[in-house]
């Protein structure tokens, strides 16, 4: 996971906080500088990006996505059964 961490309304320790709250075990990263979000055009938040082992990106997704359908994404792109 990327976390556009901008230091003021999102900071590091508060994104912390959150994983281990959530106790989510993914990796991830903090992208202090927007360099990931200017990168990859991204204005809204969330933003999901289905990137496949190439580097490029297949498919994404604006807007907070069901458990099912973030699933169904990853068992299409490593060729499983949605």
């Amino acid at each position: 996971m990327v976390n556009l961490t901008d230091g003021y309304s999102d900071t590091i320790d508060k994104v912390n906080n959150f994983i281990n709250e959530g106790a989510y075990s993914f990796p991830v990263y903090y992208d202090t500088k927007s360099d990931a979000a200017n990168t990859y055009n991204i204005y809204s938040i969330p933003e999901t990006f289905f990137i496949d082992s190439n580097g490029n990106i297949v498919d994404s997704y604006v807007g907070s996505m069901s458990e099912k359908s973030l699933e169904n994404y990853i068992n299409l792109l490593i060729g499983g059964q949605e």
